[in-house]
């Protein structure tokens, strides 16, 4: 256990360290092996081979997105764990995954909308649909938002939104075809300009995520001692779920 600042220093830069080098391990290795020089030489001056286009093109957008998607998605898990005071709690207990998973089921059946920087923007919305939809729900009644209430109306909301989708997807198998791979998750074959749209809001949220770190340290002693210490605690946990 990490106890002294110190510690988790070292122990976040040897994970920094261990990130890098798994990247870059995913950059050289795969179906065609690619040498380090090679992929040095990808990076720093393209010359359009085989070898650099899969370099340029395929490996290191996959590593990016990877890593990006990596640490949001586990930004993200530290701030419910937070929260609900769980250590097991994650986004999908909210209903998060399951609201950004309908909205795409319903606007690939209805719209036939296949752009994947579009389908991004509705996974959003209905994340934050879901989110709002469950604080709302949470923050009822005298008592306000608690851990348990939280977690009771995020797991009725991922249950609603699960069944609504599996319940369209089974009308409708063309759109099951569609949307399979999206529901899945994957980071094949995806784009660097994907990333670099999303980004900037990514970014935003993780400085956010920063900015709360310590108030969201306090909120895990309780909520009575939070508000003891002057916090007003409902709207800490506000911005978790935006």
């Amino acid at each position: 256990m990490l106890s002294t600042n110190r510690q988790k220093m070292v122990g976040l830069i040897g994970l920094l360290i261990v990130l890098l080098a798994a990247m870059w391990m995913s950059i050289v290795c795969g179906y065609t092996d690619t040498s380090w020089r090679q992929a040095m030489a990808a990076l720093i001056d393209n010359n359009g081979s085989n070898a650099h286009l899969v370099v340029a093109t395929v490996r290191l957008p996959r590593a990016l997105i990877a890593a990006v998607v990596g640490a949001s998605l586990a930004m993200a898990g530290a701030l419910m764990q937070a929260l609900t005071r769980n250590p097991l709690a994650s986004p999908g207990i909210f209903g998060i995954n399951a609201g950004a998973g309908f909205f795409i089921v319903v606007m690939v059946t209805f719209f036939s909308i296949s752009s994947l920087q579009m389908l991004s923007w509705i996974a959003f919305i209905g994340a934050a649909a879901a989110a709002a939809i469950v604080f709302v729900i949470s923050a009822a009644g005298k008592d306000g938002l608690t851990p348990l209430k939280m977690t009771l109306a995020g797991t009725a909301v991922a249950a609603l939104f699960a069944s609504l989708t599996q319940g369209m997807l089974a009308m409708n198998e063309k759109a099951l075809e569609e949307v399979l791979f999206w529901l899945a998750g994957s980071v094949a074959g995806r784009k660097l300009e994907l990333l670099t749209a999303v980004f900037p809001y990514l970014a935003a949220a993780w400085a956010g995520a920063m900015l709360l770190a310590r108030h969201v340290n306090i909120l895990m002693m309780g909520d009575d001692v939070a508000k003891g210490l002057g916090q007003r605690t409902n709207l800490i946990k506000l911005p978790p779920f935006c």
